[in-house]
């Protein structure tokens, strides 16, 4: 059996979960994959 946990303050933050995108998104460079193809 699985006991159920709380998240964290900083498991539910926006901010920072908005700043681990775009970290994400320039370390793979997702960001530059994501443009081409809006883009075509």
């Amino acid at each position: 059996e699985c006991k159920e946990y709380s998240s964290s303050k900083t498991s539910l933050d926006q901010q920072a979960a908005k700043r681990l995108w775009k970290l994400s998104e320039e370390m793979t460079h997702l960001d530059d994959a994501l443009k081409y193809v809006r883009n075509n």
